[in-house]
């Protein structure tokens, strides 16, 4: 985390790495985007006391908002580079999985960047099924003969 002064005290070089006025939401007003180093996903950060420190939730400890280490901090804008306070609220991982889901922000299906199968080989694989080849199935697939059962039985793939 370079580009600012480590000898500046922690706020100033918090602020330094903010801007205000680069992306407003629609109902929310303007995010407040971490300008400073981020990790692939989006969340910034910047060490204090050789300590690293998450942009959002050094955010929220300016706005005398504490949080837990168990506490999840969730985005009202969905930008994970907004370290704009009234943009975020606390919660679970409960919490954080249903707000996930009911804005549709889950990678299902050939999205999941996890996913080792196509839609069209899922579709195969359920026409190629019968009672007992889920192992022959899962080999030649490339896959394990839990992910042919759950394939099976819609609790993978269940869109499809």
């Amino acid at each position: 985390m370079s580009g600012t002064n480590p000898k500046l005290p922690p706020e100033v070089r918090f602020w330094l790495r903010v801007n205000k006025r680069l992306i407003k939401h629609p109902n929310l007003g303007y995010c407040w985007e971490w300008t400073g180093s981020k990790f692939g996903d989006g969340y910034g950060g910047m060490y204090i006391d050789k300590k690293f420190v998450l942009a959002h939730r050094y955010s929220l400890s300016l706005a005398g908002i504490q949080v837990s280490k168990e506490q999840k901090i969730l985005h009202k804008c969905d930008r994970p580079s907004c370290v704009n306070p009234r943009h975020l609220f606390l919660g679970s991982d409960a919490d954080n999985v249903r707000d996930r889901d009911s804005k549709g922000r889950q990678a299902w299906g050939e999205r999941n960047r996890h996913a080792k199968l196509t839609g069209d080989q899922v579709k195969e694989i359920r026409s190629k099924y019968v009672k007992g080849n889920g192992a022959k199935l899962a080999k030649e697939y490339g896959v394990m003969p839990f992910t042919i059962t759950r394939i099976i039985t819609g609790k993978r793939w269940k869109l499809l």
